[in-house]
Order: structure tokens, then C-alpha cells, then sequence
């Protein structure tokens, strides 16, 4: 198994995926509501088909199809077995292209078989309308535009569909959060279309109609590509046996997922997968999520900052304050701070306007704020843990912490010598993200901070656990040098 997850986009309360859960909900709902019948549908086809004869009028005419160059361009991978077998009974309903011949070979007679044949073929084809799958799927050469989004909404099975709407998840909530609800339906129609149009195009047949949204879901893997760059990003990679987080170039990834897909073209042996859909997808994706990427607000923050420079509206700032104009002080505090993120008096400034409600949204932005200041900043250690000691447990949780907000803290508490304070949030990183690059040195943090309050046992405990489960980065090689200079020195066995 190959497979590449991004997870640079946290699932957060605050912005529930609300269009993504929308579509995963229409898109079972339309399977179950729509499709279960399909099978009992395509038996009444058949049987009438027999009964009424048309098979046996047909089935010299598909003899001969079968040698026309048309046929031979869609037929030529197809095992006789299934064309010249019981099989072939699906291949001489399905196949549009056959039906098309029939029509025109019968165009100019008008005997009584013919008759009786084209008053069958109309009962046919009404029959054939009743199968969902066939009505509203991607046909090749006999597309009609609604197709195009309709079969987005339609799966061959139950595993499809669920396999489908796990990656639409992953994805989507991303992409939802990254460019809005309105670019996400348009991205994902958008791209849908674009990839069963190139299927259709190079690799579609007659006979068998394109269903699912893996074309989609490429597309919003593009666009999430796009959306970054040449950054690099946090990726859950599984390859075989082996599975773990890395962080790699986006467009680099982006790469990768197209080599993969027009491998499986090429050389893959599941007929049934739309592989170009999937290329398709992932290439217009890509596109759509360049030209769509937000650029506005960058765009008039950066004119603001060129006629408002942030050193003025901090003063700004202070002087609305003054006169008591706290929502312009917050917005020149904000915006100072976007430039500055370390600004101490804007840091400060901002914390006491919001500390006088401290159950509000703003306040914990607030403190957020402030605890993303990088560590390096120290200067700004004892206000910080001030501030963590004061609010933490009481009018904030842990949880309320953003990721990289509670990894500072800790740097901060073990900097300082605040073990005890540090101890209950070290287990929560631990628990919650195992698989941040951060935590494999706070960890050898804390297990020095652990040793020089000589709690050894506690301290190995804390390397063992480095070297077992982070072995392969720079701490876990660290812990265990450490662990075996202790052990030579007796200090833990």
C-alpha cells in the first residue's frame, strides 16, 4: 500500500467542516436511496431482453460488431469468454455503441421483425432508465452534461463508496478550512468533471459507465498541493509495513501522486479504476487551487502596512485606549502584532484589554497570542508564565491551547525549572501529538530537567520511552548516549 496524508491542517471545533459533512451525507444518502435497487433493475432489463427475443435477434449483429474497427478499439483486452459467453448478454445491453449500431443497420427496413425490434429496443431503453447507474453515469461518446456531476454522487458498491468518502474527509475539511466553503464546491465540481472528461476521452468504453468521486477528491488533493507550494508539510506516509509522519516539499508530494497514478495506468492490473480520472482530478485540481488560492487579504494588509506602518499603530493603539475605543485598539494591537508577533508592550497591552473577560473567545485568542512568541524570545519568559500560572486551569484549559502554543509553554516552564507545573501538559503532548516534530526534544527536555532534581528513575523512564518510540530522530539517538552513560555510571540500571 502506498499512501500519503497531509496533516497540516488540524480538524478544529471552531471551523467544523460543515459543506464536507454536507457532501459525504449526500453522496451515501444518494447510494442508498438511488442504487440499492440497481441490481434487480438490470435483471428486469435482461430477462425482458430475453424474453421478448431481441437477444436472439441481436446476437448476430453483435457477432458482427464485434469486427468493426469501433469495437475492436474497446473490445481488444476483453477475454472471449465474457463476448462469446453468457456474459455477453450484459455487453449487448449495455454497450451504447452496439445499440447505436443496431439502430443504424435497421434504419431503412421496415419489415414487421423490424418493427417488433424497435418497440422492444423502446421498452429497452426505458427499462435501462430505471437502472441508476447506467442513466446517470459517464458514458463514453454519449455524455450529457448533467453526467458530469451526477456521477459524482453514484458508487459500484458499498466499499467504494466508503473507501471514497474516508479520503473526501481527510481532504475536504482541509480544503474547506484553506479556501472556504464556495471554492470547495467549485473546485470539487470543477475537477470531477475534468477527470472523467480525460477518462472518457482516452480510456472510456461503451459498455462500462465511469462512477465516484475519486476524480473530485483528486482535485481537492491538487488544490491542497497548490494551496502550499514548495513548502514543506506534515504528511502521514504508509508504505507497506511501514508507516510514520514526515515532512516533505508539497509540490514534491504532489509529484509523487501523479507518478503513482499513471503508474497504476499503465501498469496496474484493476481494470476497474479510473486511474486517469484520478490524473485528471489531481492536475486540475492543482490549477484550480493556484488561481483560487486567497490572495486579497494578503494583498490589502500589505498596502495597509505600507501607509500605516505597525510601529504607529501601536501608538495608535495606546492613544484609542485612552479613549476608551477598545474594538479600534484591539484591531491596531492585532495588526501590529501580525508584523511583530513579539512586540512585548503590544503583547501586554492586548492581554490586559482582554483579561477583563475571561471567559470570552477574545481572551483566549489573547493568550494564544501570546503563548505563539517564539521560545528564543526569554525576555518575555516571566510574563508568560505569569500569565499561564494565573489563567491555566482556571479560565482556560489545556485544550483550549493551540499545538504549537503548548509546546513554547512547556519549553518555557522546563527552561525555568517548573517541573511540577510542566508535568500534567508533558503527558497531554505525549498523548495528543505523538506525532509532532516538536516532541522528541521537549521530551529529552524534560527528562534532563527530571535529572537535575536528581529523579533519575523518572528521567530514564522518560529516555526509554525517546529511544523506543523516537529512535530514529537526533533526541532519540541523544537518550540513548545518555542512557548509557548513566548506566556506566551506575546512576540507573
Amino acid at each position: 500500500m502506498l499512501l500519503i496524508i497531509p496533516t497540516e491542517v488540524p480538524l478544529s471545533k471552531k471551523h467544523l467542516p460543515w459543506l464536507t459533512a454536507s457532501l459525504i451525507i449526500v453522496t451515501i444518502a444518494s447510494f442508498f436511496a438511488f442504487q440499492m435497487n440497481d441490481e434487480k433493475e438490470q435483471q428486469k432489463v435482461f430477462e425482458y431482453y430475453v424474453q421478448s427475443e431481441q437477444f436472439t435477434r441481436e446476437l448476430p449483429y453483435f457477432e458482427k460488431y464485434l469486427l468493426t474497427k469501433s469495437a475492436n478499439k474497446h473490445y481488444y483486452n476483453v477475454s472471449e469468454v465474457y463476448t462469446k459467453g453468457p456474459s455477453r448478454l450484459y455487453f449487448m445491453v449495455f454497450d451504447h455503441n452496439f445499440r447505436r449500431y443496431l439502430e443504424q443497420s435497421f434504419k431503412e427496413d421496415s419489415s414487421i421483425d423490424v418493427v417488433e425490434w424497435r418497440l422492444a429496443n423502446q421498452e429497452i431503453k426505458a427499462l435501462l432508465s430505471q437502472v441508476t447507474f447506467y442513466h446517470y453515469g459517464i458514458k463514453y461518446e454519449d455524455n450529457r452534461p448533467v453526467s458530469l456531476i451526477t456521477h459524482l454522487f453514484l458508487h459500484g458498491d458499498l466499499f467504494h463508496l466508503l473507501g471514497n468518502m474516508l479520503v473526501l474527509f481527510l481532504f475536504g475539511f482541509g480544503i474547506e478550512r484553506l479556501f472556504g466553503r464556495i471554492k470547495l464546491i467549485i473546485i470539487y465540481l470543477l475537477t470531477g468533471a475534468a477527470g472523467a472528461s480525460l477518462f472518457t476521452l482516452l480510456d472510456g468504453t461503451p459498455y462500462t459507465p465511469l462512477l465516484g468521486a475519486s476524480g473530485a477528491i483528486s482535485g481537492l488533493m491538487g488544490a491542497y498541493i497548490a494551496y502550499y507550494g514548495a513548502r514543506k508539510i506534515r504528511f502521514f506516509a504508509w508504505f507497506g509495513l511501514y508507516f510514520n509522519h514526515f515532512q516533505w516539499s508539497a509540490l514534491m508530494v504532489l509529484a509523487f501522486w501523479l507518478i503513482k497514478e499513471l503508474g497504476y495506468y499503465l501498469w496496474g492490473n484493476q481494470p476497474n479504476v479510473a486511474y486517469l480520472a484520478h490524473l485528471g482530478g489531481l492536475l486540475s485540481g492543482a490549477l484550480l487551487g493556484f488561481l483560487l488560492k486567497p490572495r486579497l487579504t494578503a494583498r490589502l494588509d500589505e498596502q495597509h502596512s505600507t501607509q500605516n506602518p505597525p510601529t504607529s499603530r501601536y501608538a495608535e493603539a495606546l492613544d484609542a485606549i485612552r479613549q476608551l475605543d477598545f474594538d479600534r485598539a484591539r484591531s491596531d494591537l492585532l495588526f501590529t502584532l501580525k508584523h511583530h508577533p513579539d512586540h512585548e508592550g503590544c503583547l501586554k497591552s492586548l492581554y490586559n484589554l482582554e483579561k477583563t473577560n475571561t471567559g470570552s473567545e477574545k481572551f483566549k485568542h489573547a493568550v494564544n497570542t501570546l503563548l505563539a512568541v517564539h521560545p528564543r524570545h526569554d525576555q518575555l519568559d516571566e510574563f508568560i508564565l505569569t500569565v499561564a500560572q494565573q489563567h491555566l486551569g482556571k479560565h482556560l484549559s489545556v485544550s483550549d491551547l493551540g499545538i504549537e502554543q503548548l509546546f513554547n509553554l512547556l519549553t518555557r516552564q522546563l527552561r525555568n525549572d517548573q517541573v511540577q507545573s510542566s508535568t500534567p501538559h508533558v503527558a497531554m503532548a505525549k498523548k495528543r501529538f505523538a506525532e509532532h516534530p516538536r516532541l522528541p526534544q521537549l521530551l529529552y527536555e524534560w527528562s534532563s530537567a527530571l535529572a537535575k532534581r536528581e529523579k533519575y528513575r523518572s528521567a530514564a523512564n522518560e529516555l526509554n520511552y525517546l529511544a523506543n518510540y523516537y529512535g530514529e530522530t537526533e533526541y532519540g539517538k541523544r537518550a540513548v548516549n545518555s542512557l548509557n552513560e548513566w548506566r556506566s555510571k551506575n546512576i540507573v540500571s
